[in-house]
Parts: structure tokens; C-alpha cells; sequence
């Protein structure tokens, strides 16, 4: 067992992903997994992908970074599966080591290329939904697309929650210490710990930690931490430490 290499999973940490991992035969090194609606990467904002190329045996055999035109209905979109992450961190190493770079960033799609060319092969996989959290927007719908995956978790709602004369439309999650009172939240809303929500009507949002909400009604919002808003309405993007009083 000594001799055997680890497996390592790499992901782009702003993306959501839903996918299961399946067998996949001991010569494929790295699988990149691919979304069933590819309508995406028809648009201007798809530019920023990678595109993949495959042969019948589903074999990726090129990979093009940020193409102005498209090119295929595969794209990697930033989780893969190594079965040799020693290896994938030797490829790695000599990019920095010989500052190998394009565009001025160290590019993953270079080290798949080198272990592509010294015999590697690459087989994609698929995933059920791929979410975003580029922006405000993205991460919102994110986060409800996360709350209708985990519904039935009753741990959504800590104990140590008080949820006082309020309505509370699932899903939602309420994190510890929260105080919430007269007030109807949800659906698809996330409120961080030691948060303090009084008279306020919340839907599709998402709220960091020691909030404080007061005579408000918003819905597709994001709202900082210790960010304190009394009397807002719309919709919101608000940074940390940010106080709107109206």
C-alpha cells in the first residue's frame, strides 16, 4: 500500500457543483465533467471557458482555453478527478518552476496538455447542475438551488435559533444564535449566526453573519457581515460593516 498514489480532486472553489463520481478505467487520469444544457456556452459570457474536443471513445484530445468561437458542446468547468496527484503536482510544479505562464496567469489547461502529451488520457464525466457564485445574482440562485438539495435536513434550522410571532417559508437555513422576530422569511433564504432580523419580510437571499435587519422587505439580495439595514426595500447587494438607515 505504500507505493500507492492518492487520488485528488481539484475544484474552482466559486463554482457549485452536483455530480457522483463512477468507476473509470485505471488509464484515464482525469476526467473533466460536463453540464447536460450547454446553451450556456453559446453566449458572450462563455468565452471564458474551456472547450473539449472527443473522440467516439470519449476520450478528450484537445483542450482550448477562452475561445472567441464555439467550438464544441463540452466545456471543463473546473472539478476534475485525479487518479495520480503526485503526478499532477510534479506537471504543476514545473510550470512554476520554469514561470510558464499565458496571459500572465499559470494555467491548469497547460499541465493537462503536458500530461496529455506524455500518454495521459482524459475521459469526461457529467454533473446534474453546475452552479455559479461569480455574482451576486449567480450566488443567490446558488444558494437556492443548495436549500432545495438539503430541505429535508432538519439541522437547516439551528436549536439555538429564536424564532419569535414569525412565518418561516422553507427551505431556509437559520444559523445559530439568530433572533427572528415578527417577521416572514423565506423561501429560499440563508441567515448567518448571531443575526437579529425584527419586523422584516425576506425572501431569496442570502445573509452573512451578526446581521442586523429592522422594518424591511427585500427578496434576491445579498447582505454582508454586520451589515445593519432598517427601512430598505428591492433588491440588495450589501458589503460588510455597512449600515443603511432610510
Amino acid at each position: 500500500m505504500s507505493d500507492k498514489k492518492p487520488d485528488l480532486v481539484v475544484y474552482t472553489k466559486d463554482l457549485g457543483y452536483d455530480a457522483k463520481f463512477k468507476s473509470y478505467p485505471t488509464n484515464v487520469g482525469a476526467p473533466a465533467f460536463t453540464v447536460p444544457d450547454v446553451s450556456l456556452f453559446r453566449t458572450e459570457s462563455s468565452k471564458k471557458m474551456i472547450a473539449a474536443f472527443e473522440r467516439e471513445r470519449q476520450e478528450i484530445v484537445e483542450l482550448v482555453e477562452k475561445p472567441k468561437e464555439f467550438v464544441s458542446d463540452k466545456a471543463v468547468i473546473g472539478i476534475y478527478y485525479f487518479k495520480d496527484g503526485e503526478y499532477l503536482k510534479k506537471e504543476i510544479d514545473y510550470l512554476i518552476d520554469n514561470n510558464i505562464t499565458e496571459k500572465g496567469e499559470f494555467q491548469l489547461t497547460n499541465v493537462l496538455e503536458n500530461m496529455k502529451a506524455k500518454g495521459t488520457q482524459f475521459a469526461p464525466g457529467q454533473v446534474t447542475e453546475w452552479l455559479d457564485c461569480g455574482n451576486k445574482d449567480a450566488t443567490v440562485f446558488t444558494n437556492q438551488r443548495i436549500l432545495e438539495y438539503n430541505k429535508a435536513d432538519a439541522s437547516l434550522i439551528a436549536s439555538s435559533a429564536r424564532i419569535i410571532n414569525s412565518e418561516i417559508i422553507h427551505p431556509c437555513f437559520i444559523g445559530e444564535g439568530v433572533v427572528i422576530e415578527n417577521a416572514k422569511i423565506g423561501p429560499h433564504v440563508s441567515i448567518g449566526d448571531n443575526s437579529n432580523i425584527y419586523c422584516a419580510i425576506i425572501s431569496n437571499s442570502i445573509l452573512q453573519k451578526n446581521v442586523k435587519i429592522k422594518d424591511s422587505t427585500f427578496s434576491n439580495s445579498m447582505v454582508g457581515n454586520f451589515a445593519e439595514l432598517a427601512g430598505v426595500s428591492g433588491s440588495l447587494s450589501i458589503s460588510d460593516y455597512s449600515t443603511i438607515t432610510k
